[in-house]
């Protein structure tokens, strides 16, 4: 985990150490996957440096917890980083009394394709590589960046 969590009234850098090198995706017979921690879908960065590598599909395990709007802002960052990436984005959230649950997979275009309420559950969801390559041809904008222009 490259990001910690310090934020609302928690401070994780107080017993962790972040880490100092992002994942590189990995083949595997379900696609080219991605992984990054929980916090860091705050960060797009890590979702585009993940795609950059050839990412299909993202995981997320996470440990979400409950409170105001967060629910709102998990599955709203969730689907801005599978759109943005046109990835699949599996988020697999704890459950129970300080963690809210709602795991979600979202496909390349923003869309739930399984989801699953604050109870601990077994979530299946058909992951199309052929669907990421046609929501590629018709929302290119990860080819049609312009990394010059985004220099400081």
């Amino acid at each position: 985990k490259t990001h910690l969590y310090d934020a609302f009234g928690y401070k994780e850098s107080d017993t962790i150490k972040p880490g100092d090198k992002l994942f590189d995706p990995i083949d595997t017979p379900f696609g080219r996957i991605g992984l990054f921690v929980c916090y860091e879908v705050r960060f797009p960065e890590v979702a585009r440096y993940l795609r950059a590598r050839g990412a299909d599909i993202l995981i997320m395990p996470t440990a979400w917890v409950r409170g105001d709007l967060k629910s709102h802002q998990f599955r709203t960052l969730i689907t801005a980083r599978a759109i943005e990436n046109t990835v699949y984005l599996v988020a697999c959230d704890n459950c129970g009394q300080v963690f809210m649950g709602e795991s979600v997979v979202v496909d390349p275009m923003g869309v739930p394709v399984a989801t699953a309420g604050e109870e601990e559950c077994l979530l299946c969801a058909h992951i199309d590589l052929d669907r990421v390559e046609r929501v590629r041809a018709k929302l290119p904008a990860y080819k049609d960046r312009r990394p010059e222009v985004y220099v400081d």
